[in-house]
C-alpha cells in the first residue's frame, strides 16, 4: 500500500540529467547513480550501478560546484537490471538496479532539480 500511495504522487521526469553528481550511500557502500528517473514530493527514482535491497536505509548525495548535500531515505521498491530490463534485453545488466526511494527531506533535493 505504501508503494501505491507514493507512486500516485505527482512525479517529474527530467528533460536532462542534473549537472551535478549523485551517489547512493548505504550500509553496503557507495553506488554511482547512472540516471535520475523521476522525482516527486515524496521521493526519487534512481538507476544505480548495483543492486540495492528494499527497506535499505540510504542517503542520496548530490554535489555540484555550489551544493553538497545528503538526504536520508529508505528504498521502497527496486527493479533489478534497470527500469527498462523487462522490455529491452540490452538493458538487462545484473549489476544495475532501479530503486524508488522515500526521502525524509525531499523538498530540499527537489529544489535543485
Amino acid at each position: 500500500m505504501l508503494n501505491q500511495i507514493k507512486r500516485s504522487e505527482q512525479r517529474t521526469t527530467l528533460k536532462q540529467q542534473p549537472k551535478g553528481k549523485f551517489w547512493l550511500l548505504s550500509d553496503e557502500g557507495c553506488s554511482d547513480v547512472i540516471s535520475v528517473r523521476d522525482i516527486s514530493p515524496a521521493g526519487i527514482s534512481l538507476q544505480v550501478d548495483r543492486f540495492i535491497d528494499k527497506v535499505s536505509n540510504v542517503r542520496v548525495k548530490y554535489q555540484n560546484e555550489v551544493v553538497d548535500m545528503l538526504v536520508n531515505g529508505i528504498v521502497v521498491w527496486n527493479s533489478p537490471g534497470g527500469a527498462d530490463a523487462a522490455t529491452n534485453p540490452a538493458a538487462r545488466n545484473d549489476q544495475s538496479c532501479t530503486v524508488g526511494i522515500n526521502l525524509l527531506g525531499p523538498n530540499l533535493l527537489y529544489t535543485f532539480m
